[in-house]
């Protein structure tokens, strides 16, 4: 017998609702500690640090990403994020407008954050 299909999201992650599993577990402090090390090893290679226009979290260049200029592509992206309950509406619609009027620099982790949703 084939087994249904999940009608939800929450069928389909096995939890009780979609902030179970939205959860931001990422540290600044251990970022800011990895690149102390680096300093004090002498390593010259750090790659440039940027701030997340929607957190304000420290990161490194390569878990950044600038926002996207599609306006539908970003809307998409702040629906999952406020139906994740990671963002307010209030501010999604900021960020949005923000986004599509000057390129914005956003951590990798909100993309992963929607796209679980």
């Amino acid at each position: 017998m084939i087994a249904s299909a999940p009608t939800c999201s929450e069928e389909l992650f096995d939890c009780e609702k979609p902030s179970d599993f939205c959860d931001d577990s990422y540290d600044n402090q251990d970022r800011m500690e990895k690149l102390e090390n680096c300093v004090m090893q002498g390593e010259t290679r750090l790659s440039r640090n940027r701030g997340c226009y929607l957190c304000g979290l420290v990161r490194a260049e390569d878990e950044s990403r600038w926002g996207s200029m599609n306006h539908r592509q970003n809307l998409v992206f702040m629906s999952c994020l406020i139906s994740c309950g990671i963002i307010k509406a209030e501010v999604a619609k900021e960020v949005f407008h923000r986004i599509g009027s000057g390129r914005k620099r956003l951590c990798k982790l909100h993309y992963i954050q929607a796209v679980r949703f």
